[in-house]
């Protein structure tokens, strides 16, 4: 697990003062019937008044060429799983190669995406959401 104060994208594109971890193959939930499932990465911020870990982004990831279909329908599940147990709305980022996807899930089981179709990491549209490539 990796706990970092204000990583970039995080920190300054979306929840600035927020402390995170970034965790890998991982359970979305701790609903026990989630026990099997796991996600690629989790983020959690820390929540100062709960003093808990909250999820905000689960990830999933498929090599280049991999199948958009079947990365989006491993994700929704994971987010409904998540959103389901902890109360919270959550945000998904499916990825295929260098090209993401961001998605919402409400509490309310509606799962819908930001961005238009994948971007591809060093496309002017991706770093439009905070999304960088690492030369």
């Amino acid at each position: 697990m990796i706990l970092r104060q204000k990583p970039y994208i995080l920190g300054k594109e979306f929840f600035y003062e927020e402390i995170y971890a970034v965790t890998t193959e991982t359970v979305p939930s701790s609903h026990p019937d989630q026990s099997l499932r796991r996600v690629d990465i989790k983020v959690s911020a820390f929540h100062p008044v709960r003093r808990v870990l909250r999820i905000i982004l689960l990830c999933e990831v498929k090599r280049a060429g991999g199948s958009q279909d079947a990365v989006e329908a491993q994700l929704q599940q994971a987010c409904e799983a998540c959103a389901r147990d902890s109360g919270d709305d959550v945000w998904g980022m499916a990825a295929v190669g260098t090209a993401a996807k961001i998605f919402h899930q409400t509490t309310t089981n509606a799962f819908w995406p930001v961005t238009t179709g994948y971007l591809d990491v060093g496309t002017p549209q991706a770093q439009d959401y905070g999304m960088h490539s690492q030369a």
